[in-house]
């Protein structure tokens, strides 16, 4: 048996740069096996590539990161930083095809490979592909070793000049393996690497766990400018309360969730999606148990409430109330004026809607009157 205990601690001799970087390293997100780590930028405008101006001439700016190493599967990371804007010059464009080059922040370590101990900002030209875009990356280079790769750059067929729309930077800040989360924002559909929390501010987006592996941390956030947005597992499904099996769950504006994997699915440990609030039950042959709940005006507008329904006034007296989403179990509405004693409310409850009346008791006479109603079912 073999126990490593970092060697700074009790003044030991001979320790190795290693195991200081996994010491160092050791609060970050594992990588692919104990002892490594995923990198990333320190923050997301760190090491911006750009265009600098004037022919293919590109810029990365200064910033900070962790650079994975994976010549040795228990390398750790390499803390790197670039301390004042690198330019480069990308070699001349293909005449018929256009190019994609792989901009990369790389360390070399001569303890595991070559004879050189530096970092650097490399740029490795791709092959040229008819169609190759920033989409597909067609052609790319493979990713030296010990890199993180910061930016993709278009180079048109034929180009002596550039611009920034072809650029892609692609850097993600650092992940925390315990402790919170790091935040990142998007507008599209993205996937979530442990560690982060990202909001997604546009409507009708999916945020797409990147991994299953056992003990991963995630966080969704709906924005402020997203109505309903989609989280997905890796695979599996995704399980918590109310939660039976969902292959993905949707959240409103201002609902979260935080998840961890186990391995083949995916555990909400906090935070309650759309389907936990309104259905809270989405397991074939389960009964639900919900509440909802209303203060209507004699108008038939919902001054307060649950939220999950419509109401109609259909008549004198005569409000219907449609639920959004069907109820599936039995349920009960108690209803009572919030006008006078002197106001009855009875109710008729069915799906996909209920029917309440409200009348003067006296005369048993249909009267338009504010009422209050809740909903409830057993589980």
């Amino acid at each position: 048996m073999s126990v490593e205990v970092f060697g700074l601690q009790d003044n030991a001799a001979g320790e190795s740069a290693e195991k200081t970087r996994r010491a160092i390293c050791f609060m970050l997100q594992r990588g692919a096996s104990i002892g490594s780590v995923l990198g990333g930028v320190v923050q997301s405008t760190d090491l911006q590539v750009t265009y600098q101006g004037a022919g293919l001439k590109i810029e990365t700016s200064p910033g900070e990161a962790i650079v994975p190493g994976n010549v040795s599967a228990t390398e750790s990371g390499y803390y790197s930083r670039n301390t004042a804007a690198a330019t480069a010059t990308l070699t001349a464009a293909n005449g018929a095809n256009p190019r994609i080059e792989r901009i990369s922040l790389v360390v070399l370590d001569a303890a595991y490979e070559g004879s050189e101990n530096i970092g650097e900002i490399k740029v490795s030209v791709g092959t040229a592909k008819a169609g190759a875009t920033l989409a597909n990356l067609e052609g790319v280079a493979a990713a030296p070793k010990n890199s993180i790769t910061l930016a993709y750059v278009l180079v048109p067929a034929g180009a002596t000049t550039i611009s920034n729309a072809d650029i892609k930077n692609v850097a993600e800040p650092v992940s925390l393996g315990i402790g919170g989360l790091v935040i990142r924002f998007s507008t599209i559909s993205t996937t979530v690497k442990p560690g982060e929390l990202v909001v997604l501010e546009a409507t009708g987006i999916t945020a797409t766990l990147s991994t299953q592996a056992v003990g991963c941390r995630f966080g969704v956030f709906c924005g402020i400018n997203a109505s309903s947005v989609k989280v997905k597992g890796a695979s599996g499904n995704i399980y918590g309360d109310f939660v039976n099996g969902a292959s993905s769950v949707t959240l409103t504006t201002f609902q979260h969730i935080e998840l961890i994997t186990e391995g083949i699915n995916s555990l909400i440990v906090t935070g309650e999606p759309a389907e936990g609030r309104a259905i809270r039950g989405t397991a074939a042959g389960t009964r639900e148990s919900f509440l909802s709940w209303g203060v209507i005006s004699s108008a038939g507008a919902i001054e307060a409430g649950s939220g999950d329904y419509t109401v109609a006034k259909t008549g004198t007296g005569i409000y219907e109330i449609k639920w959004t989403k069907a109820k599936t179990a039995t349920y009960a509405v108690i209803a009572a004026s919030v006008e006078s004693a002197t106001f009855g409310v009875t109710v008729a409850a069915s799906n996909p809607a209920a029917v309440v009346y409200t009348y003067f008791i006296a005369g048993s006479k249909n009267e338009n009157v504010s009422f209050s109603f809740i909903v409830v079912a057993a589980s």
